[in-house]
C-alpha cells in the first residue's frame, strides 16, 4: 500500500511498503515440564490468596524455570486454531495442574509440601 506524509511547512513524501505474505509451517520444538516451587505454598487462605493453596498465571517468554517430571500433551490442527489437550495425568504428589487454552495455569495445592523454614 502507498501513503503520503506531509510536514508542518506542507512538504510531501510518498511511500510505498509491500508486504509478502509466505505460506510457512510451524514448527514446534521439544519443550521441558516444569515444577512449581513456590515459598510458603500452604493450604491456608490468608493475606491476598485466591484460594487456600492455589496459584494462577501465565509467564510467558520465561524459560527460567525450574523442571522435572513428565507431563505429557497432544496438538491438533493443521490449519487455523491450534488446540492443545492435556494426557495423562495432571495430578502430582502435591496438587493438580490445569492447564488453559490460552497457556495460563491454575494449580492447586492438594498436600502441602514438607520443607525447613522459608525454603523456596
Amino acid at each position: 500500500f502507498t501513503y503520503t506524509v506531509r510536514d508542518a511547512d506542507g512538504d510531501q513524501s510518498p511511500t510505498t511498503i509491500t508486504i509478502d505474505v509466505i505460506n510457512s509451517c510451524i514448527s514446534a520444538a521439544s519443550d521441558s515440564d516444569v515444577t512449581v516451587y513456590e515459598k510458603a505454598l500452604d493450604l491456608n487462605q490468608d493475606g491476598q490468596d485466591l484460594a487456600p493453596g492455589t496459584v494462577t498465571g501465565s509467564l510467558p517468554g520465561n524459560t527460567g524455570e525450574t523442571a522435572s517430571g513428565t507431563l505429557v500433551g497432544s496438538v491438533t490442527g493443521a490449519t487455523g486454531a491450534i488446540t492443545y489437550t492435556l494426557v495423562g495425568s495432571a495430578t502430582g504428589t502435591y496438587g493438580q495442574i490445569l492447564l488453559n487454552p490460552d497457556g495460563s495455569y491454575t494449580y492447586t495445592l492438594t498436600s502441602a509440601p514438607s520443607t525447613t523454614p522459608h525454603a523456596n
